[in-house]
C-alpha cells in the first residue's frame, strides 16, 4: 500500500502545482490597463492643445483678413488725399494768375471747364458701372461661400450627434474656418466697393452742382474773371473739407490697425505658447511611452521567465509521476510473481 500512497500523493502534488499556475488576473493585464489610462489623459491634453491651436490660428486668419482690408481702405484714402492736395495747388495757383491778372478768362473758357466737368462725370460714371459688376461678383462669391459653409456645418453637426472622436472634426472644423475666413474677405472686400461707388456718386452730385452753379452765372452775365473766381474759392473750399475728413478717417483706421496688429502679436504669442506647451507635452508623451514599452518588456520577461519555471515544474512532476508508475508496476508484477511462487511451493 505504500507505493499506491506514494503515487497518489506525487499526483496530488502535481494537481496542485498546476492549479496554483492556472489563470487568474495577471499582473501584466493590470499593468496594461493602467498605461491605457494614462495613454488616454496624455492624449486628451494633446487634442486640447491642438485645438486651442486651431482656434488661435482661426483668429488670426480672420484679423489677417482684416488687416488687409484696412490696408486697401487705407490706400484708397491716400490716393484721394494725394489728389486732393494737387488739386488745391493747382486751384491756389490759378487763383493767383487770376487775381495778379497775369490771365484774362474768357467765358468760353467756361465753357471749356464746363465740358471739362461732364468728361470727369462721364468717366467717373464708367468707373461706378465697374465696380458695380465688382460688388455682384463679390456678393455672388460671398452667397456660394455662405452655401459651402452650410454643408460642412452640417457635417460638422451629424459627427456632433453620433458622438465621434475630437479626430474626425479636425478636417470639418479646418473647411469651416478657412470658408469663414473666404466669407470675411468677401464682406471686407464689398465694404470697399461699396464704399468707392458711394464717393462715386458723391463726386457725380459735386459735378452737378459745380455745372449748375457755372451755367446759373453765365445766363446772370457773370464775367469770365467773377466766375473762375467764385469756381475756385468754392473749389477750394470743398477740397479743404474734404480733405479734413480723408485725414480724421486716416487717424480712426490706423488707430484700429494699431489695434489690430496688437491682437495679431498677442494672438501670435500665445500660439508660439501653446506650440511650446504641445512641443513639452509631445516629449513627455515619447518619454512616457518609452518608459512604458520598457516596464512592459520586463513584465513580460519576468512572466516568461515564470511560465517557463511553472512549465519546468509540471514536466518534473510528471516525470516523477511516471516513474512512480513504472515503480509501482514493477512492485506489482514482483509481488505477483512472488506469489505464484509462493501457491507452486505449497503445492
Amino acid at each position: 500500500m505504500k507505493p499506491i500512497k506514494f503515487v497518489t500523493l506525487c499526483l496530488a502534488l502535481v494537481i496542485v502545482l498546476g492549479c496554483t499556475n492556472s489563470d487568474s488576473p495577471s499582473e501584466i493585464e493590470k499593468f496594461q490597463k493602467g498605461n491605457e489610462k494614462k495613454d488616454l489623459q496624455v492624449v486628451g491634453s494633446s487634442n486640447e492643445y491642438q485645438e486651442s491651436i486651431e482656434k488661435v490660428g482661426s483668429e488670426i486668419g480672420i484679423l489677417l483678413a482684416s488687416q488687409e482690408s484696412l490696408d486697401e481702405q487705407i490706400n484708397y484714402l491716400n490716393i484721394q488725399k494725394d489728389s486732393i492736395e494737387n488739386a488745391l495747388i493747382q486751384i491756389e495757383a490759378s487763383i493767383d494768375q487770376v487775381e495778379s491778372k497775369k490771365i484774362a478768362p474768357e467765358i468760353k473758357d467756361v465753357n471749356a471747364k464746363l465740358n471739362e466737368l461732364k468728361s470727369v462725370k462721364e468717366n467717373l460714371l464708367e468707373q461706378q458701372d465697374l465696380q458695380k459688376k465688382e460688388i455682384l461678383l463679390a456678393d455672388k462669391k460671398k452667397q456660394i461661400f455662405e452655401e459651402e459653409k452650410q454643408v460642412y456645418a452640417a457635417q460638422h453637426q451629424s459627427l456632433w450627434e453620433k458622438g465621434a472622436p475630437p479626430s474626425d472634426f479636425e478636417l470639418v472644423d479646418s473647411l469651416l474656418a478657412n470658408i469663414n475666413l473666404q466669407i470675411n474677405k468677401q464682406e471686407n472686400r464689398l465694404k470697399i466697393l461699396n464704399r468707392k461707388v458711394a464717393d462715386i456718386e458723391e463726386q457725380v452730385k459735386t459735378i452737378d452742382k459745380q455745372r449748375t452753379s457755372l451755367g446759373i452765372k453765365i445766363r446772370n452775365n457773370y464775367n469770365a474773371q467773377e466766375i473762375f473766381e467764385e469756381y475756385s474759392l468754392e473749389e477750394k473750399e470743398r477740397l479743404e473739407d474734404k480733405l479734413m475728413s480723408i485725414e480724421e478717417e486716416l487717424d480712426l483706421l490706423f488707430e484700429e490697425q494699431e489695434d489690430i496688429h496688437s491682437k495679431i502679436a498677442r494672438y501670435k504669442g500665445e500660439e508660439t505658447y501653446l506650440q511650446i506647451k504641445q512641443s513639452a507635452k509631445k516629449e513627455q508623451e515619447l518619454a512616457e511611452k518609452d518608459r512604458v514599452e520598457r516596464e512592459m518588456m520586463a513584465q513580460q520577461e519576468l512572466e516568461t521567465l515564470k511560465n517557463k519555471r511553472a512549465q519546468r515544474i509540471t514536466n518534473a512532476f510528471f516525470a516523477i509521476g511516471i516513474v512512480a508508475l513504472v515503480l509501482f508496476f514493477l512492485y506489482y508484477m514482483g509481488k505477483k510473481r512472488k506469489s505464484a511462487k509462493n501457491k507452486k511451493s505449497t503445492k
